[in-house]
């Protein structure tokens, strides 16, 4: 839309269209554009480790952050015209300037996902760069629809963003929709036209019958993930009555219809049980969690599996009975990792000092905790990890970044891999030789968390990773107190607590 067409409509503010725009761009490269990313790194994150590999499958998330045009026509829109008095305000009265959006498959995700966000840390208590949701804000337009018929779950999400001189809360809101939920959306042009002017009569009659018909697929398409769940287990409770009916009838191998109902080896329903646990637990790699490890398991038998784990009692007794070799770490949400295998705690100090974890002084536990999901985090003392952010401080000056040939405008993953580099060569000499994949770890902290520029200082870079840290120790449950632990991580890299 062309300038000229906006600029009346300044008028009503107490600045005009081109100080608004300045604003904005200016916002995007300090606030929302890195507000997004943490946001949806943040959130994936919390997908990842809570749902199984089939039901993060059913799950895609998007992220957005308003264009200029859309959030000036909601500022002069009924509802928030006059509200703002100053550009500054506007992050206080719009709330959807960062979008995130998830499309699920069924209601019984949206109610999945409701559940997940439930787990997060009231907004209120966020003093962090973590990700805290605020209930009061929360829609549930997926039972109580909107006149228009639009029905989703909303909520509101906020996160700090670090600034040299401090933090800046940035509030999301959060969108989630069944597929077809969003094709209404997208059908009637729902997302364009809320911003500016509402439906025709007819298009908005039309609007609530296609709302209401898909309502009514949805409901279909929920009793068939439901129906086909069912018939799952059911399948594997007739194997049961069969094996119990006469159990050497699978002994030899020659009952060909409990192989075709169980994708199995043809064996007593326990045994099964104990030979599918071994092989998925034998294709791992890493460690992984149990959540996702129980998961795939209950794929291949069905939910009702879980109720005792074909006489178990637990998963946890079912995979020490199948895997014996196989070690189990305890810390929440818990992994399994697979023989062979070192636990991701132990690897990144033997990597670069010979020591075990344990004989390293002054490192805070929840550093030790948060190291056995992030393998590369340096779990060293605190005068070597001083050192490194020291370095990496350095390494962003504008004379080296100029030397290294490297523009950080618009950092990238290249931008990361050539400082790492740049910076495993110069500490090679150090007392602590760090690995580039523990280097490329601080880095990427930096950059997905908006923050990898130059000219940063090693105060700065100090503060923005105890940030990180935290952040990720509270989405990974390696927090066990937030006051003692954020104490701990500040004083570790230097900081005041």
């Amino acid at each position: 839309m062309p300038d000229a067409l906006l600029e009346p409509i300044a008028n009503n503010h107490a600045f005009s269209y081109e100080e608004f725009t300045h604003w904005y761009a200016g916002s995007c490269n300090r606030t929302f554009g890195p507000a997004q990313d943490s946001f949806t790194n943040l959130l994936d994150a919390l997908l990842e480790r809570e749902l199984d590999d089939i039901a993060r499958a059913r799950i895609r998330l998007s992220a957005r952050v308003k264009s200029p045009i859309r959030l000036w026509l909601k500022l002069n829109s009924t509802d928030y015209q006059g509200q703002a008095n100053s550009l500054g305000e506007i992050p206080e009265v719009i709330d959807d300037i960062v979008g995130l959006r998830i499309t699920c498959n069924n209601i019984s995700d949206v109610v999945r996902i409701r559940e997940l966000i439930a787990t997060l840390p009231s907004a209120e208590d966020n003093d962090g760069a973590s990700l805290a949701a605020d209930p009061a804000e929360e829609k549930l337009y997926y039972r109580d629809p909107k006149k228009s018929g639009y029905r989703a779950y909303h909520i509101n999400l906020v996160t700090l963003v670090p600034h040299p001189g401090g933090w800046t809360r940035v509030v999301s809101e959060l969108q989630v929709r069944t597929l077809l939920q969003d094709s209404w959306g997208e059908l009637t042009h729902e997302d364009t036209y809320k911003a500016s002017v509402g439906l025709p009569p007819l298009a908005e009659k039309i609007a609530r019958r296609m709302a209401d018909v898909l309502a009514t697929v949805d409901d279909l398409a929920q009793d068939l993930r439901d129906e086909l769940e069912r018939a799952a287990s059911q399948s594997v409770a007739d194997v049961v009555d069969e094996v119990e009916a006469d159990p050497d009838v699978v002994a030899d191998g020659s009952n060909a219809s409990l192989s075709a109902a169980v994708a199995v080896p043809p064996a007593p329903l326990r045994q099964a049980l104990v030979d599918e646990t071994r092989r998925i637990v034998g294709k791992l790699t890493r460690q992984a969690p149990l959540a996702q490890v129980s998961g795939l398991v209950q794929g291949a038998f069905g939910r009702e599996i879980s109720n005792d784990w074909g006489g178990f009692g637990s998963f946890r007794a079912l995979l020490e009975a199948a895997v014996p070799e196989a070690t189990v770490v305890s810390t929440p949400p818990g992994y399994v990792v697979p023989p062979g295998v070192l636990p991701s705690g132990v690897v990144g100090i033997e990597a670069t000092t010979g020591e075990h974890p344990d004989d390293v002084p002054g490192v805070p536990q929840v550093i030790r905790r948060l190291h056995l999901h992030d393998r590369s985090l340096p779990e060293v003392g605190q005068a070597a990890i001083g050192a490194l952010i020291e370095a990496i401080a350095d390494a962003l000056s504008s004379d080296h970044l100029s030397s290294l040939e490297i523009d950080l405008r618009s950092p990238g993953i290249r931008d990361t891999n050539a400082l790492a580099k740049h910076l495993r060569d110069r500490l090679l000499e150090s007392p602590t030789p760090f690995s580039r994949s523990q280097i490329d770890y601080m880095l990427k902290a930096l950059l997905f968390s908006g923050n990898l520029r130059a000219g940063i200082d090693t105060q700065a870079v100090g503060e923005i990773l105890a940030g990180w840290f935290m952040s990720r120790g509270q989405m990974l449950g390696a927090v066990t107190d937030p006051v003692e632990d954020r104490d701990e991580i500040r004083d570790w890299v230097g900081l005041k607590p």
